[in-house]
């Protein structure tokens, strides 16, 4: 939401040309909000920048990501970008993945598959829980913009998580 905000001063401000790829409705609607000029992916094959979230930041830049139940589509669009910008704030720290974001991984799955998803995960050592709406929200499972389930996956602290090195052949740097 902050990067919106700031992205639309500066297209006002300066004049800067930009085409924003939307990574869920929310992001849609934040983006027409704001005055932005929206396009897809079909439109848009490859993207420049891509700029998201995420949950959690470990000390190594490992990341949990997904908790806004957009995940495919962030990985889409993420996957066809040539720089991938994850903006996180001090309440997004941590030593390592799950001492500060306890609802778990989350996972997107389709509707049909999700208990032998669940499953699965159990073998892996994760305690799997289908995310439900709230009262105020929506009774039943969460749905993504994609019409799928999400899972949140909780495993614990998670020692060891990677990432790729500085300037990977992918442009993934650490900053």
């Amino acid at each position: 939401m902050y990067v919106i905000e700031r992205l639309a001063e500066r297209v006002k401000s300066e004049g800067i040309k930009v085409v924003c790829v939307p990574t869920s409705f929310q992001s849609r609607g934040l983006l027409l909000k704001h005055g932005l000029k929206v396009g897809t992916l079909d439109d848009y094959p490859e993207i420049d920048v891509t700029i998201d979230g995420a949950d959690e930041v470990d000390a190594n830049l490992a990341l949990i990501k997904g908790g806004g139940a957009c995940q495919t589509q962030e990985k889409v669009v993420a996957a066809n970008s040539k720089v991938l910008v994850i903006v996180a704030d001090f309440r997004k720290d941590s030593k390592q993945l799950g001492e500060q974001w306890k609802k778990g991984v989350p996972v997107e799955v389709m509707p049909f598959a999700y208990v032998p998803v669940m499953n699965r995960l159990r073998t892996l050592g994760g305690q799997p829980t289908l995310r439900m709406g709230t009262a105020e929200t929506k009774m039943g499972p969460v749905v993504t913009d994609n019409g799928n389930f999400v899972l949140d996956v909780v495993f614990g602290s998670i020692q060891g998580a990677t990432v790729p090195p500085a300037a990977d052949e992918h442009g993934w740097r650490k900053c």
